[in-house]
């Protein structure tokens, strides 16, 4: 799935966090991708090396248990940024 950085300041620090925290909640492993490079999304650190500003495209792999849920909860976090502060 693909989805769009629409945070005002991009996946910066408190946003990669949130994002982690919202990852760990699921028996799933999701990794982000920009270009050639692809992260774990249940590391801040590895989301905010993807230095992705507002309206970067990221290539969003799931696979686990809860794979659905997960990828619903991730589609509202990237689609619904100001819930999100």
């Amino acid at each position: 799935m693909q989805v769009v950085v629409k945070h005002k300041r991009g996946l910066h620090l408190r946003s990669a966090a949130q994002l982690a925290a919202l990852v760990a909640k699921y028996d799933a492993k999701v990794t982000l991708a920009k270009g050639r490079k692809t992260v774990q999304a249940n590391s801040p650190l590895e989301i905010v090396a993807l230095s992705a500003s507002p309206g970067t495209k990221l290539g969003v792999t799931i696979s686990g248990k809860e794979a659905e849920t997960a990828a619903a909860a991730l589609l509202d976090f990237f689609n619904n940024p100001e819930e999100n502060l």
